[in-house]
C-alpha cells in the first residue's frame, strides 16, 4: 500500500511539472464556478467539482426568467418543455420551473401525462 502511495505521488510530481499539464475552471452558464478540470496531453485526468452544474444552472435559469418579461418566461418554458420525452423528465421539470409561472408549467405537464399513458 506505501508503494502505491509513493508512486501515486511521484506521478503526480511528474505531470504538474512537465508543461503538458493544464487545469481550467469550469462555471455554468451564468459564469458560476462550478468545478475545476485538470488535463495532461489535452485529456482530462481529474475534475473536482464544487458545486452541481446542472442544479446551478436551473437555479440560474430560473432567476433570469424571473426578471423576465412573461412573453419570454412562456417561450423559454415552451422551448425547454418541447425537448422532453419522458414522464421522468417531465416530472424534474415541473419541480425545477413550477416557481417560474406554475399555472403554464403544470398545464403542460399535466397535457403532456395524459397524452402518454
Amino acid at each position: 500500500m506505501i508503494y502505491l502511495t509513493i508512486i501515486n505521488t511521484i506521478a503526480i510530481i511528474y505531470i504538474l511539472t512537465h508543461k503538458q499539464f493544464s487545469s481550467h475552471k469550469s462555471t455554468a452558464f451564468g459564469g458560476t464556478l462550478v468545478g475545476y478540470g485538470f488535463y495532461y496531453k489535452g485529456k482530462r485526468f481529474l475534475y473536482i467539482p464544487i458545486r452541481n452544474k446542472r442544479k446551478t444552472e436551473v437555479n440560474e435559469d430560473v432567476h433570469r426568467m424571473i426578471n423576465g418579461s412573461e412573453q419570454s418566461k412562456r417561450q423559454i418554458l415552451f422551448a425547454k418543455f418541447s425537448w422532453l420525452k419522458t414522464i421522468t423528465e417531465v416530472e424534474q421539470f415541473r419541480k425545477d420551473y413550477e416557481v417560474v409561472d406554475r399555472k403554464l408549467v403544470n398545464s403542460m405537464v399535466d397535457e403532456f401525462i395524459l397524452n402518454h399513458r
